[in-house]
């Protein structure tokens, strides 16, 4: 009778060691799915940022600067900007910011319709705790930490107003995270279409 009793009781004990086990392996695993989700969410909103930039405008938005970036963020003018929910399309002012705070740094977004004379609040997209970061734009083959088309004017190859690509780089507690995405629009001044006579 007591061997049946111990056999049972270690049994037991091994079933909920096996348990406890499997519920920390799931902890972990769901926290990596979770950090993998944050990241791919905010590279999705990066790449349809980016998707929507344009290189100038008509009108009286025209002598407006197309792109101005810096280690700690960029402005640009876009076709449309994240929010955006379907109508007619304005052009709009966004704006990605990287915010040092005490405890960390914060990536922060607003979006201002061009024909609008008040800035909309920021968004706040997403915290590292104790971490460092810093936005880098492609010039030809290299990264700079700043991109000013009055910087780029008569290049070789036109008037630059928009980088080849936008890096995010943050040297988290838990690793360096890298996102980069493309500029797929046609990175040269705007040109108005000319009438013919």
């Amino acid at each position: 009778m007591v061997v049946v009793l111990m056999i049972t009781a270690l049994v037991g004990a091994l079933i909920m060691q096996g348990f406890l086990y499997f519920a920390g392996l799931q902890g972990a695993s769901e926290r990596q799915s979770a950090r993998l989700q944050q990241q791919s969410q905010l590279r999705s909103w990066l790449q349809d940022s980016a998707r929507s930039l344009v290189n100038g405008a008509d009108g009286r938005w025209s002598e407006l600067s197309p792109f101005q970036g810096a280690a700690d963020g960029f402005s640009a003018i876009a076709y449309v900007g994240l929010t955006y929910a379907g109508g007619v399309a304005r052009p709009t002012g966004v704006q990605w910011q990287l915010a040092g705070e005490k405890d960390g740094v914060t990536l922060r977004y607003r979006e201002t319709p061009l024909d609008s004379e008040r800035n909309s609040e920021w968004y706040r997209l997403r915290h590292w705790p104790g971490a460092s970061a810093r936005f880098q734009y492609k010039v030809d083959e290299e990264w700079r930490q700043e991109f000013s088309a009055n910087s780029l004017v008569n290049q070789s190859e036109g008037d630059l107003v928009l980088p080849y690509g936008i890096r995010l780089t943050v040297d988290a507690l838990r690793g360096r995270e890298v996102i980069t995405v493309a500029v797929p629009v046609h990175p040269l001044a705007y040109r108005p279409p000319g009438v013919e006579p």
